[in-house]
């Protein structure tokens, strides 16, 4: 009897499991199709002088695309703007829900949810149309110039000089991190309450409990925006894009390296160019993603995780 029952659920799983692959088979085919076959053949013509223009037959050049990344300026300096905007905006993107969370999440805080939604409102909105609102809003006669013009104070020229391309992509930044801070007061309520109490009990300071009970139980949150964040920072691209019309604005200071890429593939349909520093930027992020997740083993905490 025990035996018939057995061979029952093992029939019955083989049947889920068909019926999984089944269900699964339209993404599997579209994974293939619509992604890895695409990569492959980027992969390939990475090392090609594929260009859809000229009439010159396509060959294999070895790595001289990957030495011509090396040595174009333009492509310097779009990885030194993408460096940049990692280094200093995505710290900022960071920083700054953490401290309005914070906020938000205090007891006393009237219109709490009216201030959430505020923040959360922006996110709602395409990339197109935040560019192209900004660079309205950031020109000579936008709504932060005349702000500033009305206090006495003379606007920068955030658009058309280079010293302030960077400021300016950081405001545009901060304007849309109402995710964070949604995801960072989902963190801050899910604390246990015995941790503070217990804390308080000790005689620990308010500044105490933050850094060592606040910030280790919130790690796990903060360490998914900064990969997030740092993956995003590479792909950059929809705002620069719009606020300087796809050139990369003054002295090259908002060329971005997915702006150069798309710049090289469809501006010059220089495919194999293109894809190599596709390639070259996806190893790079790789490489940083995994050094971040071999540091986090040491820094971020997981609820219910025992540490070795």
């Amino acid at each position: 009897m025990l035996l018939d029952d057995k061979k029952k659920f093992l029939s019955l799983e083989r049947v889920e499991q068909r019926w999984g692959w089944f269900f699964l088979a339209p993404w599997l085919l579209g994974l293939l199709l619509f992604t890895a076959f695409p990569m492959l053949v980027s992969l390939v013509l990475a090392f090609t002088n594929y260009n859809l223009v000229t009439d010159e037959p396509t060959r294999f050049v070895g790595l001289k695309n990957w030495v011509s990344m090396v040595q174009d300026p333009q492509t310097q300096s779009a990885f030194m703007n993408t460096l940049r905007y990692i280094l200093i905006v995505v710290p900022l993107l960071i920083l700054s829900p953490l401290v309005l969370a914070l906020f938000l999440n205090a007891k006393p805080l009237w219109l709490k949810g009216f201030f959430i939604t505020l923040f959360f409102l922006p996110n709602l909105i395409p990339g197109v149309v935040t560019g192209l609102i900004w660079a309205g809003t950031l020109s000579p006669t936008g709504t932060v110039n005349r702000f500033l013009q009305g206090f006495g104070i003379t606007p920068p020229a955030w658009l058309t000089e280079a010293a302030w391309v960077m400021p300016a992509i950081a405001i545009i930044g901060l304007w849309s991190i109402g995710n964070t801070i949604l995801q960072l007061i989902a963190a801050l309520k899910n604390a246990p309450k015995e941790l503070y109490e217990a804390a308080t009990i000790d005689g620990a300071s308010s500044i105490t409990m933050f850094f060592r009970i606040t910030i280790p139980l919130m790690s796990s949150v903060l360490f998914f925006n900064v990969i997030t964040s740092i993956i995003g920072g590479f792909q950059y691209f929809v705002v620069s894009f719009l606020l300087f019309n796809g050139q990369g604005g003054p002295n090259d200071a908002g060329m971005f390296l997915m702006l150069k890429i798309f710049k090289e593939a469809i501006t010059y349909r220089n495919m194999g160019y293109a894809s190599a520093m596709s390639w070259a930027m996806l190893l790079i992020t790789l490489l940083i993603t995994q050094v971040l997740f071999a540091l986090g083993k040491r820094f971020v905490f997981y609820a219910g995780e025992e540490r070795k």
